[in-house]
């Protein structure tokens, strides 16, 4: 029995996807698909457009046999956080032979491994770590402070590749990579060259393609949505950010995860002007640091995620079941024989099955999505069953 993971979030699901889904297992011949998705709100720090389980739907019908997912402190984490925390999963269930991820060019895995490779045996360099610390201090992005990192203490390596635009899925592949060395894992790499636009493509052209970015369908979809639609957009989320942030002084805002003081003070000094969601979040972001990082601050704030809350340089502690295809039962039971950590199917089991500390991170989970669920409740009026009340979708 062979079986494949693909780390996603899916927002929206669409026909890369599903390529993407469909290659894996062609190249791999795997017998089964495992997705490890994100939940309700992304990497990028904004809400997912669809609901997690209705994502979940869409790669089941598109073939993945089983969706697992990631909890939401590794979702909204850097690359390195979000990648370790897939990597880790997958590496726990204990039967998962390959990692398949998207890459520009599928010919530049094999130079990405050795990249890698000399990165995480490297990482403990003074001088790179030195370097990497100082460039996060002074504000830099990620992808900004790793190739500073890299020029500085190895510089035989060309990284400004990671500096480059549209270079999301090399960063991504970059700490795939380095988290299966970190884990000492067994599982294979495989790269899937992307097709159609690159993915912050957000042009009329981006729709035409056979396989159109997902920034330029959820522009599409909020433009087209109706006013009770149930898609949500950050937007949606506006008024509550508003209020957290109002209910914050200097102090409270240093407690949340990511939060830094000159963004705190920034935050204090711009808040007269808030109008929405993403336009705080313009109104926040400087050369020295992504788009991206700012919200995810705001989400942590948003969703009450506390710098104590959890180490996402930790394994992932448990996998969670979202949906599975019926024909998909051996591979259930494989892993209920192989993984190291607790799978859950029912969110009342999880009390006598984690940890406390585990318990914590799932709890998070649960939060953030009765605040998602509370929101699209009141903006189409269709109310969804508690997240202790969700079933696990079948396919």
């Amino acid at each position: 029995m062979k079986t494949a993971a693909i780390i996603a979030e899916y927002n929206p699901f669409h026909e890369g996807h599903a390529y993407h889904i469909g290659q894996t297992r062609q190249i791999t011949g795997a017998d089964y698909i495992v997705t490890i998705l994100s939940g309700d709100f992304v990497q990028r720090g904004l809400p997912a457009v669809e609901e997690k389980y209705f994502r979940a739907h869409k790669a089941l019908e598109s073939g993945s046999d089983l969706v697992l997912e990631l909890p939401l402190a590794y979702a909204l984490s850097s690359a390195r956080g979000f990648a370790f925390g897939g990597v880790s999963l997958a590496e726990g269930l204990g039967c998962v032979d390959y990692l398949s991820f998207g890459l520009e060019d599928e010919n530049n895995l094999e130079a990405m491994e050795a990249l890698a490779k000399i990165l995480y045996l490297q990482s403990e360099k003074p001088v790179y770590n030195e370097t990497l610390q100082s460039a996060f201090k002074s504000g830099k992005s990620y992808p900004a402070a790793v190739s500073e990192a890299v020029s500085v203490a190895f510089p035989e390596i060309d990284a400004r590749f990671l500096t480059q635009k549209q270079n999301s899925n090399t960063i991504l592949a970059l700490e795939y990579l380095q988290a299966l060395h970190r884990l000492k894992s067994s599982i294979r790499p495989v790269a899937v060259t992307r097709r159609g636009l690159p993915y912050l493509s957000e042009s009329a052209a981006a729709l035409q393609e056979g396989y159109p970015s997902a920034t330029a369908l959820r522009a599409q979809l909020q433009e087209t949505e109706p006013s009770d639609s149930s898609l949500l957009f950050p937007e949606d989320f506006s008024a509550l950010l508003h209020y957290k942030l109002l209910s914050c002084g200097y102090e409270d805002l240093l407690r949340y995860r990511e939060m830094t003081p000159s963004l705190a003070h920034k935050i204090l000094n711009a808040l007269p002007e808030f109008e929405d969601y993403e336009q705080f979040a313009m109104l926040l972001w400087t050369k020295d640091t992504t788009y991206s990082r700012i919200c995810r601050q705001l989400a942590c704030l948003l969703l009450d995620i506390k710098k104590d809350a959890w180490d996402v340089n930790a394994p992932t502690p448990y996998a969670r079941i979202l949906g599975f295809r019926k024909s998909a039962a051996p591979l259930l039971h494989r892993i209920r024989e192989t993984s190291s950590i607790p799978v859950i199917s029912k969110l009342a089991d999880a009390e006598g099955l984690l940890s406390e500390e585990a318990l914590g991170l799932l709890n998070l989970e649960v939060r953030a999505s009765r605040i998602y669920d509370s929101v699209r409740y009141h903006k189409s009026g269709e109310r969804l069953p508690g997240e202790f009340q969700k079933q696990v979708i079948f396919v």
